[in-house]
């Protein structure tokens, strides 16, 4: 069975695969990178002032942790893909991903948190939580293509998420489990979004 990270990378990759296939004759295409965060992102134009693209985030993290006490290590992995689409409002945009834009979106994420601990005793404890988030948001924004096809943009607008906590399960040393279930809990919240990248357009 295929996890949700696999499924997710999948799917970013196919929107890139599709986008080019839609019009590759064209060939107005911009990759860009975002340098506060682990996102990379793709466009492609469908017409003279709308793009498709796809966004996607992968962040893992691996702590170590040791005292004198105890040894322990926490592992953290948050995945998303989000799709957009954009409009561009320049009526000279001719066919390129410029201009200033209003791009609605949906974004899916999954978070996943593995710690291992031992205690004084040398009973070791190993936990695992796992949750997903679905959001959706639009975003006014701004992109630059130099004459050397770099591009630089910026955006600024707003998202709502919700959060589903999925199932704590730990499992202990000598054999037993415990599991707690957060049955229909979930944080809904609405966040200001700040974009900021660089990239190239071919």
């Amino acid at each position: 069975m295929k996890t949700i990270n696999e499924i997710l990378l999948k799917t970013l990759i196919l929107s890139i695969f599709l986008a080019i296939t839609i019009g590759a004759s064209a060939q107005k295409n911009s990759l860009q990178i975002r340098p506060f965060t682990t996102k990379i992102s793709f466009e492609h134009m469908v017409t003279p002032n709308i793009s498709v693209g796809a966004t996607g985030k992968i962040f893992p993290v691996f702590l170590n942790l040791e005292s004198d006490n105890d040894k322990g290590s926490f592992r953290y992995n948050n995945f998303s893909v989000a799709p957009e689409v954009r409009f561009y409002l320049s009526k000279k945009n001719e066919n390129r991903p410029e201009g200033f834009y209003l791009a609605p979106f949906i974004k899916m994420g999954l978070v996943r948190v593995k710690t291992t601990t031992r205690s004084n005793s040398d009973l070791e404890e190993k936990a695992k939580f796992k949750g997903s988030s679905f959001s959706s948001g639009f975003v006014f924004g701004w992109q630059w293509i130099t004459h050397k096809k770099f591009t630089i943009g910026t955006s600024l607008g707003w998202a709502y998420t919700r959060f589903n906590l999925g199932d704590l399960k730990v499992t202990y040393s000598d054999g037993t489990t415990e599991t707690e279930t957060f049955d229909n809990a979930r944080l809904e919240y609405g966040l200001p979004v700040f974009r900021f990248s660089l990239g190239y357009a071919f």
